[in-house]
């Protein structure tokens, strides 16, 4: 099995969180983070171009908590049909009640910090893939990725294109 993928960046943020560090699914965690072998929905995260080892359906669900308090859910959905593969797909992590602090004078030039309320966190990755086979070997896939944080009352985006050829 031969494997490739190429990726190009829209918009991106260069020191983004990807949640598929973690692992895309409960058998990537599984067999130690090796990608681009799976047969199931949760390939859209690794290789679109896989999509196309469906059968007829998919569904990869799975949620944990990172350091016993970080919530980290991941969930992907295959079909395979007469015109192709076809995948959506999510990961997202997030923490609550991040106290804000910040700088008091408390005399002359003695500062402070003092907790002044809490913000959020939160990482989003959404992913939309199709796969179509070209001969009986040769696999072709594209996806597109949408990137969300938002951190308080600041949200920053990005988008991105990935293309995979998988020869089997």
């Amino acid at each position: 099995v031969c494997v490739m993928m190429v990726s190009g960046s829209v918009f991106a943020d260069a020191d983004y969180f990807m949640g598929t560090e973690i692992g895309s699914s409960a058998r990537g965690i599984r067999v130690g983070g090796i990608e681009g072998f799976s047969s199931n929905g949760d390939s859209v995260f690794e290789n679109p171009a896989a999509l196309f080892r469906i059968q007829s359906s998919s569904l990869s669900l799975f949620s944990t908590n990172l350091m016993g308090e970080v919530p980290y859910t991941n969930g992907a959905v295959g079909m395979s049909t007469a015109m192709g593969s076809f995948g959506i797909g999510f990961n997202t992590v997030g923490v609550a009640d991040i106290p804000r602090a910040r700088l008091v004078n408390a005399g002359s030039t003695l500062e402070r910090l003092v907790e002044d309320g809490s913000f959020s966190l939160t990482k989003s990755v959404y992913k939309i893939g199709y796969s179509i086979a070209q001969s009986e070997r040769i696999h072709l896939g594209v996806a597109a990725t949408y990137y969300s944080t938002v951190i308080d009352s600041v949200t920053g985006t990005g988008v991105n294109f990935d293309a995979g050829v998988l020869y089997d």
